[in-house]
């Protein structure tokens, strides 16, 4: 893709550039070879109208650091140009790697599959939509670079800045599923679905392994996982932004809260790896 039409598909209103992540929060330089200090694990699943801004925009961010880093898109068996508008633009970003999957799994199996597959010291695993900025990165590597091993960003914390905030009945449906979650895996944790998660190398290969849930609930599993391997998880609040063309449908609320109670039972019956 010419150097052109990379900066035709930049998402209008980009944030500013910032100062630098401080060098504390990956421990990884530039002059060690081969070390990947951080990758960006992005799943897709018929992303072509979507994709393209959201790469531009992890790539001018991520290299402003000096950092070693790697961008990740894990599609997920799309039947569109999603993989096609990828290998397209890795001739320009030479960060870019793509991992496809034969066919549709889920987008839990596409965030495991781009993790396991990294190689970055911290793994941020980020929506192809780009609902949150990824100048919020730097908030998640703060709590890593505190002592957390994962760092989640939440629309449900008292600094989360919702702008704009999703219709109604979909924050309604949002928040009964989190009491749901609250109440049978996650106390305490008020947002497990914001799309914008970040994990140390260590904490992703322990996790991602045990994955079981495939779909939308896979973002509890990984959590109550966390959470039984004694892994510290800190919430953070985030700036996100509604994004027209979501793929989430009321059924996934539903196919959530199934998926919830069958975490609730694996977990009372020991399936899941503790400390």
């Amino acid at each position: 893709m010419p150097e052109a039409e990379l900066e035709e598909h930049a998402p209008a209103g980009a944030p500013k550039r910032r100062a630098p992540v401080r060098r504390r929060k990956v421990e990884a330089a530039p002059e060690q070879p081969g070390i990947v200090a951080i990758s960006v694990v992005i799943p897709a699943y018929n992303e072509a109208e979507r994709i393209a801004p959201t790469l531009v925009e992890a790539h001018a961010y991520f290299s402003k650091f000096g950092e070693p880093f790697e961008i990740i898109v894990s599609d997920d068996g799309s039947t569109d140009r999603t993989p096609e508008i990828v290998e397209r633009m890795s001739g320009d970003i030479r960060q870019l790697k793509l991992v496809r999957a034969g066919a549709n799994e889920g987008k839990g199996a596409a965030v495991a599959r781009g993790m396991l597959s990294a190689a970055g010291q911290v793994r941020l695993f980020a929506d192809a939509d780009g609902s949150t900025p990824f100048d919020q990165f730097e908030k998640l590597a703060d709590a890593i670079a505190s002592g957390a091993q994962v760092a989640i960003g939440s629309r449900a914390m008292p600094d989360s800045i919702l702008d704009p905030a999703q219709p109604l009945p979909r924050v309604l449906l949002g928040k009964l599923s989190n009491l749901v979650i609250q109440a049978t895996n996650l106390p305490g944790i008020r947002d497990t679905q914001c799309g914008f998660k970040l994990y140390t190398a260590s904490a992703a290969e322990k996790i991602f392994p045990h994955l079981t849930a495939k779909r939308w609930g896979f973002d509890v599993e990984a959590l109550v996982i966390a959470r039984g391997l004694g892994l510290r998880v800190s919430e953070i609040g985030v700036v996100w932004r509604d994004r027209e063309g979501t793929t989430l449908r009321p059924g996934a609320y539903l196919q959530t809260f199934w998926e919830d109670l069958r975490i609730r039972y694996n977990a009372l019956r020991g399936a899941y790896p503790k400390r």
